[in-house]
């Protein structure tokens, strides 16, 4: 596994935890969401986040790769045939396995 595939793991990870805080509403999950945005997408001098730009610009991504990792951060999971999406599902059910197993998953 090289730089690029740990990299775009990390922001897999990012997303999924992402994803599962935001059905949390506690001032914990809601504070750690918003960290999350900051890591992901870039800020403007407010700090919001702007979904439409990654916070990590890849070198070696193509344009094509760049989206879809958009497509997925904007929630669009149709795209069953792309092999990122199929790595961000795979990746949260394993995390929700995982707090489940662990009864860390609030119902």
């Amino acid at each position: 596994m090289d730089g690029q595939q740990r990299l775009t793991t990390l922001m897999l990870l990012l997303r999924a935890f992402y994803s599962k805080f935001g059905h949390m509403q506690d001032k914990a999950s809601v504070s750690t969401r918003q960290n999350i945005e900051k890591c992901l997408w870039k800020t403007d001098e407010f700090g919001e986040p702007d979904m439409s730009q990654l916070k990590i610009d890849s070198e070696v991504a193509t344009d094509n790769d760049k989206d879809e990792f958009l497509d997925l951060t904007d929630g669009l999971t149709d795209f069953a045939e792309k092999d990122i999406i199929d790595r961000y599902k795979n990746m949260i059910a394993c995390f929700i396995n995982y707090l489940q197993q662990n009864n860390l998953l609030k119902q």
